[in-house]
């Protein structure tokens, strides 16, 4: 008995230091499989096991596995940290200065990605296409950047999750969206104690949701599950959805999930993929049909994806990278056939696609379709790009360009039916970390793009030559017109619904090629989500109307006073609400400026935020304002009047200019006296279709300069949302959020009447001629 007691010490002390080199042997073997089958956060953790052990005799493989890693779910200053370690190592390979100049440019630092991409050197045409490409974005960046376009644009805090957001829709009922942060949270309907974990990220899978009160400053804020009766219980990832006009037909994006796997192989870690498909179902009566696979649309093998219709009905856009096209992820159509099914698909050709990543296509405008791309020159990772034209034939290629762009990934670009409108999703600096919803107010939006003549044709420089910076697009249209936890084993990989791609499988009783490892439960496939991008043979990993209504009492020229404000005692609050997540990064001036910002008018009225100051009384309940982003631009120009003004325009003219509109203190809400008001001025705006209007925003001289003119532009948007609900056509209205009136005599220091200071917080209106 005493020798196995002294048998087992022995074994005890002597093993570790004889199995050390095994044992990291083992946990090589077991991060390189997972890397294989892209359970990327799982590999990204064995591999740092090993570093940390390796230290400074680290190899340039394991360095590169573990940046590629952090890249590929989304940890961009973890992996630019293992890029930069190799970039000052003289063993560093090419493709690894590409990569890092991809996660510098991400992040907006264009200058250092240039830096970096120059390195790259390829002999593979498409690599060198995608190093040049990169490098025309970065100048075109730099540009639109310090010339963005002009419009209010907000990080909707509201539907921020842990997780990753972003949005895939609209209907009558609301904003579609596809989260995989949702499933705990209480404001889903159905929420989740143990979600299921996609080993891929270390995330739950995605899910479809409806988000029904997308309207700002509403009250009970909730998400819901879309067809939970069809949905519910589907495994891996659900989403993004596609409803027909009636919506009584819905195309769901979909992880195959039964015997369509793709690859098989006999041997090794992965042998196989499980690829996203597209599923379809048709309301009959209450209830719905049980989901098919759309074997028009999907290809054995092949991701098929991210539907979108035309406004017909007629045409139907989606991703998929099957043989056939541009190469990798490309933007396919289908048409519907007399007999109600979908015709064979066809690419939509080199306009659109290119030999990298195409995706996330919407359907906004008759004839005008909008996607994200990684190929065409642009900003970071996904640009969202617009171009015309139908099927085959298109024309006018247009990238967004800042705001709507950035360095991270921007897609599903959705435009209420309003057109002035929109959302999008994006993972840019400045969000939450992961991709985040925004949304934005452009009453001139078509006016900008339609006039737009789009970005020039990129060409590739000549072999030997250092060409000048490559500018893709001016901003001419920036005027307005002048008028971890670890997976468990037997878990399957799952690809994320914004993933667009197949991932690698791994099946029971097959045996990695290289050294064997311990015997283990079998696997299920890895499984794809919509925004996860394929992987290409080439030595480039990719990173990841308005209700018309008029009021019935017309203006006309009478000796009215002007409304006077109502004498109420007011008091503001002071202190800064924190949300729950960081909105973007302000862009517009925070200095005060003399001339007054003119900026194409969105339409909102959320309420105001709080802002402290010394100068301020003590606070009371009052729900704060989103930031919004303001940049002064050109004023519409006035031109000479076609036609002689009556005596009678002119008294209407001098009336409307002569109202005042009041707002209580750190308020954007319109009284019931200005909304009264207002009613009269819709009327002489729908009776007089070659005025336009400007509306003049102010506040007191209380609080920051830069929240002043915030809460300016939210003024401003109360009167607009108001007018456009009373039927005026939104392109017929402009905005000046001017903040503290430069003429108010409170500012320099007098002390002032609460009455004093409310004359200070009015709207003004001043009318433009055609």
């Amino acid at each position: 008995m005493l020798r196995c007691y002294a048998i087992l010490l022995c074994t005890t002390l002597t093993v570790p230091v004889m199995l050390f080199g095994q044992e990291q042997k083992s946990v090589r073997v077991r991060a390189d499989e997972a890397f294989e089958r892209q359970e990327y956060a799982v590999a990204g953790s064995l591999y740092g096991r090993i570093i940390s052990k390796k230290k400074t005799k680290t190899s340039i493989d394991l360095l590169e596995r573990i940046a590629a890693c952090n890249r590929e779910i989304g940890q961009y200053d973890d992996a630019a940290f293992w890029y930069e370690k190799m970039d000052e190592r003289p063993d560093c390979p090419p493709v690894a200065h590409l990569q890092y100049g991809e996660i510098l440019k991400s992040a907006g630092k264009y200058v250092e990605a240039k830096q970096q991409i120059a390195k790259f050197k390829s002999s593979k045409p498409d690599s060198v296409r995608l190093a040049n490409a990169m490098m025309a974005g970065c100048d075109s960046a730099i540009a639109w950047k310090t010339n963005r376009l002009d419009m209010a644009m907000e990080n909707i805090k509201e539907l921020s999750s842990s997780g990753s957001d972003y949005v895939s829709g609209v209907t009558r009922q609301g904003l579609l969206l596809v989260s995989n942060g949702y499933r705990k949270m209480t404001m889903n309907l159905l929420p989740e104690k143990n979600p299921k974990i996609d080993t891929r990220t270390n995330q739950p899978y995605y899910k479809a949701y409806i988000f029904k009160q997308y309207s700002q400053g509403v009250a009970n804020t909730f998400v819901e599950e879309v067809v939970p009766q069809l949905l519910a219980l589907v495994p891996y990832h659900v989403g993004p959805v596609c409803f027909n006009a009636r919506e009584d037909t819905i195309y769901v994006t979909l992880n195959s999930w039964q015997q369509d796997i793709a690859n098989r192989k006999k041997r090794g870690p992965v042998n196989g993929e499980r690829t996203m498909m597209v599923f379809w179902s048709v309301k009959s009566g209450d209830e719905w049909r049980p989901l098919e696979p759309l074997k028009e649309i999907n290809s054995t093998g092949y991701s098929t994806g991210h539907v979108a219709l035309s406004r017909d009905g007629k045409t139907m856009y989606f991703a998929s990278n099957r043989k056939g096209g541009q190469g990798r992820m490309d933007i396919w159509y289908s048409e519907k056939q007399k007999n109600g099914r979908w015709g064979k698909p066809k690419n939509c050709g080199p306009v659109i696609n290119t030999p990298f990543d195409e995706a996330f296509p919407t359907y906004n405008e008759e004839d005008m379709l909008y996607f994200s791309s990684k190929g065409h020159p642009g900003m970071g990772g996904f640009d969202i790009f617009r171009v015309a034209g139908k099927g085959t034939e298109w024309h006018r290629l247009q990238n967004l360009r800042y705001p709507f762009n950035s360095g991270g990934d921007d897609l599903g670009f959705i435009m209420k039916a309003n057109m002035y409108e929109g959302y999008f999703s994006s993972n840019r600096p400045g969000g939450g970390g992961s991709d985040d919803i925004y949304r934005f107010m452009d009453t001139h939006f078509t006016e900008r793009f339609n006039n737009d003549e789009g970005i020039q044709p990129y060409k590739d420089p000549e072999p030997g030559s250092n060409p000048n910076p490559v500018i893709l697009a001016q901003n001419k249209p920036a005027e307005k017109p002048a008028e971890t936890t670890t997976p468990k084993p037997d878990e399957p990989t799952v690809v994320s619904p914004r993933q667009t791609v197949t991932a690698p499988i791994s099946l029971p009783g097959t045996v990695a090629s290289s050294t064997p490892t311990p015997a283990k439960p079998a696997e299920e496939p890895v499984v794809h989500s919509p925004k996860q991008q394929v992987s290409a043979p080439i030595d480039i990993p990719t990173t990841v109307s308005t209700t018309q209504h008029q009021a019935s009492e017309p203006l006309v020229a009478k000796n009215e006073p002007v409304s006077e404000p109502v004498k109420e005692p007011v008091s503001e609050p002071v202190k800064t609400t924190p949300g729950k997540r960081t909105p973007p990064a302000k862009t517009g001036t925070k200095k005060p400026v003399k001339t007054p910002v003119v900026v194409a008018a969105p339409v909102v009225t959320p309420p105001a935020t709080e802002t402290k100051s010394e100068y301020e009384p003590e606070p009371v309940a009052e729900k704060p304002a989103e930031k919004i982003e303001t940049v002064a631009v050109a004023q519409p120009q006035q031109t000479r009047q076609d036609v002689e003004m009556s005596e009678m325009d002119h008294a209407i003219q001098s009336k409307m200019e002569n109202m005042e509109f009041y707002y209580d203190y750190n308020s954007a809400v319109l009284t019931t006296k200005s909304r009264n008001l207002l009613d009269r001025v819709a009327v002489v705006l729908n009776q007089y279709p070659d005025w336009k209007l400007q509306i003049r925003s102010y506040t007191d001289s209380r609080g920051s300069d830069a929240y002043n003119k915030d809460l300016s532009a939210l003024r401003c948007y109360a009167v607009i949302e108001y007018l456009v609900r009373k039927g005026v056509v939104s392109s017929k209205l402009y905005y000046e959020n001017i903040g503290k009136d430069p003429n108010d005599p409170c500012g320099k220091g007098v002390p002032c009447t609460d009455e004093q200071y409310m004359r200070a917080r009015r709207t003004m209106l001043k009318i433009i001629h055609k």
